[in-house]
C-alpha cells in the first residue's frame, strides 16, 4: 500500500475496537476472520521498536477477501481516525485465480498464535497473527520479488526477523529456512550477502585466528579443505547441502581439535561460495545491486516514504 498514510499500532487497536463495535450492527453468521501479517503482526511480536520504524500502513490480513458491507464498515473507521480507509485489508493473499489465501498459506506454511495481551475484548472478530518463522518466510518470498516493486521496507524486515530469531549465519539461515526447490534464489543471495562473515563480529579471520593478513592455521585449513572437497562433491550432483557441509566441516575440525565456532564459521564461509546470484550472473539491473556492498549494514540507510508496512 505504497503512499497510504502510516500510524502506530495503538491506532490500529483502537480501529479494532471500532471495528468491532460496527460489525455487532451487520449481524454477521460468524466472528471476522483477522489473520494479521506484515508490519503490524512484527509490531505485535515487539519488532519494529525505533520510533522511526514503529509504523505501518495496515493491518494486512491472510484471509479472503471481506464481502462489500465489511469493507464499508473498514472504511468507516478509517474515516473515523483520520486513516486510511483500507486499514484492514486482505493483500497479502494470492488473487483468487491464484488460490487466494488458502494457497498462499500453504505456500508459507504458515502458523497462527494468539494475539499479546492489550488487545480491547473483540466479540465480533477472530483475530490471531502469524509465527515469527511464518512472518519470516513470508519476507523472504518478498524479497525475492522487490525488484518488482518499490517495497523497500521488505529488506530491513527480513534483517530484523533474522536477528529476533538469533540467526547470525547463512548456515544458520539455510538449516531454518531450506529452499529444496530453488524458489527463492535472488533472496537467498541477498541474504548470503547480509550474513556474510566478512560484515559481521567474528569475522571468518577473526575465527581463524588471522592477524596482519597472516595465513591461515593448519587446523583451519585443513577443516576449510574438508569443507571445499564436499562443496565441490555436492555441487556436481546439485544443490549443496548444508547438513553434509556442516558434518563434513566438523569431522574435520574435531580431528584437529579446532574450536565449535571456527566450524561454523568454515561451513558458513563454504555455503556462501555455493549460491549465485541471478541477477548479477546474467548481467540484470538489479535495484538493489550495492545495499551490502558496506561493512556495516544499518536499517537506517533504507528508510523512505515506502518503508512502513
Amino acid at each position: 500500500m505504497s503512499g497510504e498514510r502510516r500510524t502506530d499500532q495503538a491506532t490500529l487497536d483502537r480501529a479494532l475496537a471500532l471495528l468491532d463495535h460496527e460489525l455487532a450492527g451487520l449481524r454477521l453468521d460468524q466472528p471476522l476472520k483477522i489473520r494479521a501479517v506484515g508490519g503490524y503482526a512484527m509490531l505485535k511480536h515487539g519488532m519494529r521498536t525505533d520510533p522511526d520504524r514503529a509504523l505501518t500502513a495496515d493491518i494486512d490480513s491472510l484471509t479472503e477477501d471481506y464481502s462489500r458491507q465489511v469493507k464499508e464498515a473498514i472504511a468507516l473507521v478509517g474515516e473515523k481516525l483520520g486513516i486510511d480507509r483500507a486499514w484492514l485489508n486482505n493483500d497479502a493473499a494470492a488473487d483468487e485465480d491464484f488460490g487466494g489465501a488458502g494457497y498462499t498459506a500453504l505456500k508459507v506454511d504458515a502458523h497462527w498464535q494468539d494475539m499479546p495481551a492489550g488487545l480491547p475484548a473483540l466479540a465480533n472478530i477472530d483475530m490471531a497473527m502469524a509465527d515469527v518463522p511464518t512472518l519470516t518466510r513470508m519476507k523472504i518470498a518478498a524479497v525475492e520479488d522487490s525488484y518488482l516493486s518499490d517495497r523497500a521496507q521488505d529488506l530491513p524486515d527480513l534483517h530484523e526477523l533474522l536477528e529476533h530469531q538469533g540467526i547470525t549465519t547463512f548456515a544458520q539461515f539455510a538449516r531454518a529456512y531450506p529452499d529444496p526447490d530453488a524458489e527463492h534464489a535472488r533472496a537467498r543471495s541477498i541474504v548470503k550477502g547480509m550474513l556474510s562473515p566478512q560484515r559481521r563480529t567474528g569475522s571468518l579471520a577473526s575465527a581463524l585466528g588471522r592477524q596482519d593478513n597472516g595465513p591461515v592455521s593448519g587446523t583451519a585449513a585443513a577443516a576449510n579443505a574438508a569443507s571445499s572437497t564436499t562443496l565441490a562433491a555436492s555441487s556436481t550432483a546439485g544443490s549443496p547441502d548444508p547438513d553434509e557441509l556442516l558434518s563434513t566441516g566438523a569431522i574435520a575440525s574435531a580431528a584437529a581439535g579446532a574450536d565449535p565456532d571456527t566450524v561454523d564459521e568454515l561451513s558458513d564461509e563454504a555455503l556462501l561460495s555455493g549460491f549465485d546470484d541471478p541477477y548479477t550472473d546474467s548481467g540484470a539491473d538489479d535495484p538493489l545491486d550495492g545495499l551490502y556492498s558496506s561493512a556495516d549494514y544499518s536499517s537506517a540507510d533504507h528508510r523512505g516514504d515506502d518503508y512502513y508496512y
